[in-house]
């Protein structure tokens, strides 16, 4: 998650969640969260990063989704980097990101 006033830019974010994916054991972390997130399987963990609404990365999506910045949507799409936006007012949460 990123708070608002953060300016790292959406490519960090997008490189820092692909890059802590790779190095996560994921047998480790479903052994330690068992009791808290039930059942799963390695295939369940994906990459995702939390923006908030008004945020540099939130106007950097903006972009994207206006066809303003390609380099970056294909750069989601083969890392496979899920995108969701936080409201903090609304505490309201949409994804951002299909691929």
């Amino acid at each position: 998650m990123k708070i608002e006033d953060n300016k790292e830019s959406l490519l960090r974010c997008i490189l820092e969640i692909a890059t802590y994916y790779q190095v996560i054991s994921k047998s480790k972390f479903i052994t330690s969260y068992s009791k808290e997130i039930g059942q799963l399987t390695e295939k369940d963990i994906k990459k995702a990063i939390l923006i908030m609404k008004g945020s540099t990365q939130h106007s950097e999506m903006k972009d994207i989704q206006m066809k303003e910045r390609e380099y970056l949507n294909e750069i989601l799409k083969e890392l496979e980097v899920h995108v969701f936006c936080c409201d903090r007012n609304k505490m309201d949460i949409v994804k951002l990101s299909d691929f």
